[in-house]
């Protein structure tokens, strides 16, 4: 009888101790993502019907300053069909583009600003983006107008980088 009570104490010793909280960790939780209003959140926005550039002939075709967006500065996917970006100087739209896709196979948007002839070039330009994906009219941060130059943006390189909101 003895060594039955003997043992059934080490057997319970041996259970209690194989049930110790160092030997069998609490499972991690997974981590929820992340919500990202620019990503996630879903408007109403229709697809602009009133982006209509002005006229080129009161345009200086002679200070452009071109401006490429690629995908990857987009914040949500890019619909090839309804997707639209727009160029605005003081509430004007200047260029609208569709989306492409360049020879390296990037997706992106190209947008030509020109100052109107009798304007100053000491503007800022302001990007609107319509996205399919959520319904949504993005607005980036304006930047400097800068004629003849390829600061905004390559064609085959890194496109110009908007922080939109």
């Amino acid at each position: 009888m003895k060594k039955i009570i003997l043992f059934a104490f080490l057997l319970s010793g041996l259970v209690l101790a194989g049930c110790s909280n160092d030997d069998n960790p609490e499972p991690t939780p997974t981590p929820k993502p992340e919500y990202n209003n620019l990503r996630d959140s879903i408007g109403t926005a229709a697809r602009p019907t009133d982006w209509n550039p002005v006229s080129e002939t009161v345009l200086d075709p002679t200070n452009p300053d071109a401006i490429i967006v690629t995908q990857q500065e987009i914040p949500v996917p890019v619909d090839m069909q309804q997707d639209l970006m727009a160029a605005f100087v003081n509430g004007e739209c200047r260029d609208v583009s569709a989306p492409y896709k360049e020879a390296n196979g990037k997706i992106a948007f190209a947008l030509t600003v020109m100052p109107r002839i009798d304007e100053a070039t000491n503007f800022a330009i302001e990007l609107r983006y319509y996205s399919k994906h959520n319904n949504r009219i993005y607005i980036a941060t304006p930047f400097a107008f800068a004629p003849l130059t390829f600061s905004h943006g390559t064609p085959n390189g890194e496109g110009y980088k908007a922080t939109w909101h």
